[in-house]
């Protein structure tokens, strides 16, 4: 596959700034592949989300963009599941944003070479563009975790077709294995309560449904040495990240060296993902001391 016909799905509600921002970013690269689902508005006179639709409604022109869109509302869950599961209908492989992550234009082909390296490899579950730490240092491009995050990511169609978003098998899961997934007793806890939580529906969500599912098939993600995407979506009006002071929004972005050098040592990086959870408790602390 030329990289210009990496397929790229972009999935959005209301942020017409930033997708602006990412429509501006495959326009220059050339890429001609694209897809993009919109989920639909609460209201008549939900103006952020009929925004999005007539600027969605004019690049419907472009051959090159194929558009999905709901007349109503169906919320973060299925919408973002409804949009995936078209994008893998049509595609093998590819590239998923959300409409807040503004990639580095290197993020791009950092996907496109791993996507083809590790396609067989069945132990890596997901391409990650975002290091949470922004930096770790090691001489490989990339490394490993038992976790990743969805903020620009990549993956395959049969690593997405063990994904289940009602989350089944969470109620006969040996919930002991979560904390041997990291051997931190912080991440179980919180790992227990969003997996429970979102079991019985209680959260509006696709991503923890991803990652019970990554954990339960023992799929490794492919994290950059470097961060590639800075989420801008932090406010109030986000439903999920609404913490603008979070230490995880606006990320650095980085641009990737290449050529790629390659990391054989495939493995979860305990130290790296200690790290993150750290920075995960003084986010918490913080949100509890207001």
């Amino acid at each position: 596959m030329n990289l210009k016909k990496i397929p790229i799905l972009i999935l959005c509600y209301n942020k017409l700034h930033s997708l602006k921002r990412i429509i501006s970013i495959i326009k220059k690269n050339r890429y001609i592949n694209i897809y993009i689902s919109l989920d639909g508005p609460i209201s008549k006179s939900d103006k952020l989300n009929l925004n999005v639709l007539h600027y969605l409604n004019k690049l419907k022109l472009n051959k090159s963009i194929k558009i999905k869109i709901h007349k109503k509302n169906k919320g973060c869950k299925k919408a973002v599941v409804e949009g995936i599961n078209w994008f893998f209908k049509n595609e093998n492989k590819g590239i998923i944003l959300e409409e807040d992550c503004i990639p580095d234009e290197s993020f791009f082909k950092f996907c496109f070479l791993l996507l083809k390296k590790f396609e067989k490899n069945k132990r890596i579950g997901q391409i990650s563009g975002t290091n949470p730490l922004e930096a770790y240092n090691i001489k490989a491009s990339y490394f490993y975790s038992n976790y990743g995050g969805i903020w620009g990511w990549a993956t395959w169609r049969d690593r997405w077709k063990k994904y289940d978003v009602e989350m089944k098998d969470w109620k006969k899961y040996r919930k002991f294995k979560l904390f041997y997934k990291s051997k931190n007793i912080f991440d179980f806890i919180l790992r227990y309560y969003q997996f429970n939580q979102t079991y019985k529906n209680k959260i509006d969500t696709w991503d923890y449904q991803w990652t019970f599912s990554k954990i339960k098939n023992n799929y490794l993600t492919i994290i950059p040495k470097q961060n590639l995407i800075s989420n801008v979506g932090f406010n109030k009006s986000a439903k999920h990240t609404y913490d603008k002071n979070n230490t995880f929004s606006n990320l650095k972005k980085h641009k990737v060296k290449f050529p790629l050098l390659h990391n054989d040592q495939i493995e979860h990086c305990k130290r790296f993902y200690d790290r993150v959870v750290k920075k995960r408790i003084l986010n918490l602390l913080k949100k509890i001391n207001g």
